[in-house]
C-alpha cells in the first residue's frame, strides 16, 4: 500500500504568445476559448476548468494542436505562439514580466493541482521518506508559508 502526503496547490495560468491572442478575438469567458488551440500537457486530459466571480465553474474541453510531456515545454511553445498553455504560475511568471507570453482571462482562476509525497507504508518511521514528510509539513503548516 501506497501512503500520499498533501504537500500543497499548484496554481496554474493560462498563458499564449502577445502576438497569438492579437491574432484572435478577445475572450471575456472560458466558452470563448472554444475555437482556440491547446498545447496540453499529455498526463492531464483535454479539458478545463476555471472558476469566475462568485465561484462559478465552468469546464472546457480542448482542442490539441500539441501535446508534451513537461511544463517548460508547454511555457516555450505557447511563447512560440503555438496556443494555449496551462502552466504553474511560478513557471510563467517571468515570462509574462518579459512580455514573451500574457495571461489569458487572468479574473478567472484555472483549477489548481494536488502536489503529494508519496511512500510505501512499510517504511520505517524513523526512516529518511517520514523525517522529511515531517519537516515539510511543519513547514506547509507555518502561518508565514507563502501559498
Amino acid at each position: 500500500m501506497i501512503r500520499p502526503f498533501s504537500l500543497f496547490q499548484l496554481k496554474r495560468k493560462l498563458v499564449a504568445s502577445p502576438e497569438y491572442v492579437a491574432r484572435r478575438t478577445p475572450p471575456t469567458e472560458p466558452r470563448d476559448l472554444a475555437g482556440w488551440d491547446w498545447i496540453r500537457l499529455a498526463s492531464r486530459p483535454p479539458r478545463a476548468t476555471f472558476t469566475g466571480a462568485g465561484g462559478r465553474a465552468v469546464d472546457v474541453q480542448l482542442r490539441s494542436r500539441v501535446t508534451v510531456d513537461g511544463g517548460h515545454a508547454l511555457l516555450k511553445l505557447a511563447e512560440l505562439g503555438l496556443g494555449l498553455a496551462m502552466v504553474p504560475a511560478a513557471l510563467a511568471e517571468r515570462e509574462i514580466v518579459a512580455g514573451r507570453v500574457v495571461e489569458v482571462l487572468p479574473s478567472w482562476r484555472l483549477e489548481a493541482h494536488g502536489v503529494y509525497a508519496v511512500w510505501p507504508a512499510n517504511a520505517p518511521r524513523a526512516g529518511l521518506a517520514h523525517r522529511l514528510i515531517d519537516f515539510l509539513a511543519k513547514r506547509r503548516d507555518a502561518p508565514a508559508m507563502i501559498r
